[in-house]
């Protein structure tokens, strides 16, 4: 018998649009689930915020979210997960895969004994990461570094060329300084600068570059499994993107998600 709760979709939700790139990877992989995705662009970014402030955004947009009926939430937002993960998972009553752990379960996966992690302004200083990492029983050091202005280049549409490469330089040498064995990209618009870090880091004596969406995407896997939420359905899922406040210009939006949005309903909510 199909199981109604199962044939909702799995809500993605994130701050900006770098959880794009987390949705495009989760659909290749689910391919037969939909998915709605909720980017709250219009208060975006939450990094500079207080915490009740991005702890009460993050409730109005699980609870845009609910409305859509999903089965289960993915918070692709770094800040938002520490946050709010644990809370909205007790409020939501479904489970909620947040982004604070995998990133760092890849670094620790590698070997690294001495973590760096690029990160929102907020997260350089909550210590959460140490508090993951402790929860995770790695025995690591770790170094994180506020990220927040290079957070924001891959929104404005820089990709790459001589300014990026300046400002990656820039936030890289405190951790290079610090010895660190594997840079985590530790907020969600950071994935989109992987080949950036990567080249940079090239020249560092081996200092890995860490995206976690891989593992969070395995880490959902799993809990569609574990949790028996699969749809049953064979024909391929949908996606909608729902924004609180919609781009003038899809194509940044797009250079994340990898593809056009022809075909995908977008529509807008009021947070």
């Amino acid at each position: 018998m199909m199981r109604l709760r199962n044939e909702g979709p799995i809500g993605v939700f994130d701050s900006g649009l770098g959880g794009l790139r987390v949705l495009a990877a989760l659909s290749k992989r689910l391919p037969q689930e939909d998915f709605v995705y909720l980017g709250d662009t219009a208060r975006h970014p939450y990094g500079t915020r207080g915490k009740q402030t991005i702890f009460n955004y993050c409730h109005a947009c699980a609870r845009a979210l609910r409305d859509h009926r999903i089965k289960l939430l993915v918070l692709t937002s770094h800040t938002a997960s520490a946050v709010a993960q644990e809370r909205l998972a007790a409020e939501l009553f479904m489970p909620v895969v947040g982004a604070i752990a995998p990133g760092l379960q890849a670094a620790v996966a590698m070997g690294a004994s001495r973590i760096g992690v690029l990160t929102s302004a907020y997260l350089s200083r909550s210590g959460d990461h140490a508090r993951t990492l402790v929860e995770l029983g790695a025995q690591a050091g770790l170094r994180t570094q506020n990220s927040q202005l290079l957070c924001a280049l891959p929104d404005e549409g820089l990709w790459e060329g001589e300014l990026l490469q300046l400002a990656v330089r820039q936030q890289l040498a405190p951790l290079i300084e610090s010895n660190v064995q594997a840079v985590v990209l530790g907020e969600s618009p950071l994935s989109a600068l992987h080949a950036a870090v990567s080249s940079e880091l090239a020249a560092s004596g081996g200092v890995r570059v860490v995206d976690g969406t891989e593992r969070m995407v395995e880490n959902v896997l799993q809990v569609v499994e574990a949790k028996q939420l699969a749809t049953a359905r064979t024909d391929p899922g949908k996606l909608r993107v729902v924004f609180s406040d919609p781009p003038a210009d899809l194509s940044i939006a797009e250079h994340y998600l990898g593809r056009s949005f022809a075909g995908i309903a977008v529509t807008s909510v009021d947070l």
